[in-house]
């Protein structure tokens, strides 16, 4: 038997690697900015009582504001980065726990900062403006801070907020410990008795394998029959983090916890409400694209361990990783020249995937360059349609045109419908919650259960361990994140859409999409750029290509 496993990160050639040293060269040099943020709550305090005794103390404090989010951003990117290395390694995790430990401390000493913003009357606020014009920057972020009046406490009641923030990031914490490091698969088995290592980064490339559908059945088996042993624990975690999520959103004196999550990102709650409806009325795509799987499988019967294996097979689409970046600047050449330079920058330095950051950074001041979750999957979403559409366009070969309409169909499977069923699952939880229902593990099983019949349809074997699936997924732990992707990828779809149609003027309105930041409310940001999501219209448009494109893989694989 061989045994095939995954090379330390220690083996890994540093050109595949990110540049983590461009933020701290050094874990002594980060130490010594922790330090920096450790005097940070008493400089907090000493702001106390004052903000509307002058313009210009007002200014100090919201500039004091700014250089603590730059220096939290950069400990916490850093220390996340090199946990991300390597999750069991204790040294990186206490960073983490240091640095969260001083956030709380500074959220605890800044608790005075809303109430006493919301106490100044609206005539102050204008006369404070008058003192210093220089405060006009921040206009925009004093506002969405006094708008929500309703829900903001008393300075007491904040602090109280504020040192709980600790403690309600304990089930994540206890998840993410428990899933990443400590839980241990079994090896997948394939049809030759070879070992497969199964771990949380192995498991889906296992599960893509065309030609072996032993190898993804024992992997699917090793992932889930691992999580059935521990489901209690994953519900009682889960539900711990509902609860959480729950009090805050009381506390807070929010309609829903829905309500409070979204009014944070200046989110309608309808947009959450219309994405599920709407594909819901597309799900007649899913059923045609399962039927089509299928039919190009093979298999008398379709079950869960098939989903993620290739249609097309005997198709070498391998490439190195300097011709793909040189097949991603030709596809993006759209974009126009002064975009690839900074893609271009970006491969040089190490720092590829962050170019939605790079431009809101360079064109925002600090207080609005941190764009809400809700658009920051555009931009790398809407890179990706381009380059898919450029490849089915420069791709003559039949076969290798279908491989690459598997892997759009792909796309639109894993992100528009299975983060759409993610989000609708989330939404009854919490529902069952605030209604004084108990989540258990049998009863979060028959949720997730009755929410994939409904998304896959009678064309699928309903396989008990697919109702497990809840207790993997760490985005349940973000607090309604997931129907971000859904939303962000239809907006992508109909972006890229109207860059290929129309050009520069395209261009030039998606740029400044980028160039944002929050500086606008995420929804208004996309309509500068020409999609409306406070519509359903996105959401039908992107589903109505992933019909079309089944309609294509079945006559090239006729």
């Amino acid at each position: 038997m061989s045994d095939k496993r995954i090379p330390k990160r220690s083996e890994v050639d540093k050109a595949y690697t990110w540049a983590i040293e461009d933020i701290y060269p050094t874990d002594e040099a980060w130490a010594l900015d922790l330090a920096k943020l450790k005097a940070v709550p008493a400089q907090l305090l000493a702001f106390k009582d004052t903000l509307a005794q002058s313009g210009d103390r007002l200014l100090e404090f919201l500039k004091l504001s700014d250089d603590i989010s730059v220096l939290v951003d950069s400990l916490a990117n850093y220390a996340q980065r090199k946990s991300d290395e390597d999750t069991a390694v204790a040294k990186y995790q206490a960073m983490m726990g240091q640095l969260m430990s001083t956030y709380v401390e500074i959220n605890s000493a800044g608790s005075f900062e809303t109430p006493e913003l919301i106490s100044i009357s609206d005539e102050r606020m204008e006369e404070l403006y008058k003192e210093q014009p220089a405060l006009e920057l921040y206009r925009l972020n004093l506002d969405r801070i006094r708008r929500k009046k309703a829900h903001v406490l008393s300075e007491a009641e904040e602090r109280i907020m504020a040192l709980a923030g600790d403690a309600m990031s304990t089930p994540e914490n206890i998840f993410s410990m428990f899933s990443d490091a400590d839980l241990k698969f079994p090896d997948a088995i394939d049809k030759d008795g070879n070992a497969h290592q199964v771990t949380h980064g192995s498991y889906s490339p296992l599960m893509m394998q065309p030609a072996d559908r032993a190898l993804r059945k024992s992997a699917f088996e090793s992932m889930y029959h691992t999580y059935d042993k521990f489901k209690n624990t994953m519900a009682a975690t889960l539900s711990a983090q509902i609860k959480t999520v729950q009090f805050s959103a009381k506390a807070r004196r929010y309609d829903s916890s829905l309500q409070a999550a979204l009014e944070n990102n200046e989110v309608p709650v309808e947009v959450y409400t219309n994405l599920i409806q709407a594909v819901h009325d597309n799900m007649h795509y899913m059923y045609d694209y399962v039927a089509l799987r299928k039919k190009l499988l093979g298999v008398d019967e379709l079950h869960f361990y098939d989903l993620y294996a290739h249609m097309v097979s005997d198709v070498d689409m391998k490439i190195t990783f300097e011709e793909a970046k040189e097949t991603v600047l030709k596809a993006l050449a759209p974009m126009g020249e002064d975009y690839l330079a900074i893609m271009r920058e970006g491969f040089e330095n190490r720092w590829i995937d962050v170019l939605h950051s790079y431009l809101s950074n360079k064109t925002q001041p600090v207080a609005y360059s941190d764009y809400v979750i809700f658009v920051a999957e555009v931009a790398s979403t809407c890179n990706e349609a381009l380059l898919m559409q450029y490849l089915l366009k420069t791709t003559t070969d039949k076969k290798q045109k279908a491989y690459l309409i598997n892997y759009f169909l792909e796309q639109f499977r894993t992100t528009l419908y299975r983060q759409t069923m993610f989000a609708e699952f989330e939404l009854k939880i919490n529902e069952l919650v605030a209604q004084g229902e108990s989540l258990t593990a049998d009863g979060l099983c028959e949720i997730y259960r009755e929410l994939n019949k409904l998304y896959f349809g009678d064309g699928i074997v309903l396989d008990d361990e697919i109702s497990l699936e809840w207790a993997r997924i760490p985005h349940f732990y973000y607090n309604y994140y997931v129907y971000q992707y859904a939303t962000g990828y239809s907006a992508a779809i109909a972006l890229s859409t109207r860059i290929l149609n129309e050009g520069e003027p395209a261009v030039k309105d998606y740029i400044g999409f980028l160039k944002g930041g929050c500086s606008k409310d995420p929804i208004s940001l996309l309509k500068g750029a020409g999609v409306d999501m406070a519509t359903t219209k996105p959401i039908n448009d992107a589903l109505s290509l992933f019909g079309s494109l089944i309609g294509q893989m079945e006559e090239l694989m006729k």
